[in-house]
């Protein structure tokens, strides 16, 4: 795969993204970019020592429940993950009965039954809504799979280049198009800007290349566990510097299907998506929505997908 050679401009804003960050609201649950660079390219990030955090699991494993389909009429889909923008994995009759293992967070759906944003996990895999399932009781929350710190898996190796980089974690992006709509141009630009072309700390040690942060109710259902890093926090005041709990992962795979979901699920995105066929508009109508607090964040997407040619990821 051939690599556009970048632009003056384009260096420039990588050091100033670097020096400034993107500054993003907290409740969003991402990390500022840390990209960092030096004369002579990019530059890897000074080691920091991440300790496993022990969150309490929210519930241990449960026997799966027995559930039954009430749609009013249509078939009930089974999506590869907890919204309905993702790919559809087989249907169920309306009535049918079938067994679910626990449940997660996910799009807001209303539904025959109820209107929720809980989608269970079915013991033989995918996940359904909540909203139209009838149930004899609450089912359990999918308890967070906390690995020991040494079954954690080991640093991956950061890029050589942007183009190494790219040819890593592009069939990712475009897989995450095809389940959640998400333009894989613009996945692609904010992973290069959250990790700083995977060389940063997190993306290296932790595999998360999108900033997603822990929450109090877990790490959701791809991710492996959670580690605490530091970061910059911005709010009216301006920013600081704290720690805070970002989610692991064991594959960069599973960092770019988080982060597919994390979009696709968020009401407050749901504009953006009337734009999937425009990446340079979905990413500023994702910034519009509060995915970040930088002025410039959609700005510095949509230069990276022109020098880089990212968009030739979504055909």
């Amino acid at each position: 795969m051939s690599e556009p050679t970048p632009t003056r401009a384009m260096n420039s804003l990588l050091i100033a993204g670097a020096v400034t960050f993107s500054c993003l609201v907290a409740d969003v649950g991402i990390l500022p970019g840390t990209a960092q660079a030096a004369a002579g390219g990019l530059r890897t990030p000074a080691a920091v020592t991440a300790a496993t955090s022990p969150l309490t699991a929210l519930a241990a494993s449960a026997a799966p429940v027995t559930v039954r389909a009430r749609t009013g009429g249509g078939a009930l889909s089974v999506r590869r993950s907890p919204t309905n923008a993702s790919g559809r994995l087989h249907t169920i009759r309306d009535g049918t009965r079938f067994r679910v293992q626990c449940r997660v967070s996910g799009q807001k759906v209303k539904g025959r039954v109820r209107t929720t944003t809980a989608w269970l996990r079915m013991a033989s895999g995918g996940y359904v809504s909540d909203a139209y399932v009838v149930r004899p009781s609450a089912v359990a929350r999918c308890a967070p799979a906390l690995p020991a710190p040494a079954a954690s898996p080991a640093p991956a190796p950061a890029p050589a280049s942007p183009a190494q980089f790219l040819a890593q974690v592009g069939p990712s992006a475009r897989l995450s198009r095809q389940e959640t709509r998400v333009p894989a141009s613009v996945t692609l630009a904010q992973a290069i800007l959250e990790s700083g072309w995977g060389r940063s700390d997190l993306a290296v040690s932790g595999r998360n290349y999108f900033g997603i942060k822990c929450s109090p109710a877990g790490h959701g259902p791809y991710a492996s566990g959670c580690r605490r890093h530091p970061t910059t926090e911005c709010d009216s005041g301006g920013c600081h510097r704290t720690t805070a709990l970002f989610r692991t992962y064991r594959s960069p795979a599973d960092s770019f299907k988080d982060h597919g979901s994390f979009l696709a699920s968020g009401s407050r995105y749901r504009a953006a998506f009337s734009h999937t066929a425009d990446p340079d508009r979905f990413a500023r109508e994702i910034a519009k929505a509060g995915y970040a607090t930088d002025p410039a964040y959609p700005a510095k997407l949509i230069e990276l997908m022109r020098s880089y040619d990212l968009y030739r990821y979504d055909r």
